[in-house]
């Protein structure tokens, strides 16, 4: 938007609830390892991706700044699942 910036809250309910909805639309398992390659202040990253992954018990590996190369490199070295 070309607006100012806007903060959302979100309940921690909400959040609880919105991992249970990815767990289970991913399939997400205690097994998986998943590689975080946005800025985890997004709601996307953090709650599509590491927050389901810490509820069931996954392995996250985080990648601070997007390199397309790096990618490609963790996801052979640390066995990236998802």
């Amino acid at each position: 938007t070309t607006g100012c910036p806007k903060g959302v809250i979100h309940l921690h309910k909400d959040m609880i609830k919105q991992a249970a909805i990815l767990i289970e639309a991913m399939k997400y398992e205690r097994s998986d390892i998943g590689l975080i390659t946005a800025p985890m202040f997004h709601c996307a990253e953090l709650h599509c991706s590491f927050l389901p992954r810490v509820q069931v018990g996954a392995t996250n590996v985080i990648l601070h700044q997007f390199n397309p190369k790096k990618v490609m490199e963790m996801i052979e070295s640390e066995g990236i699942t998802k």
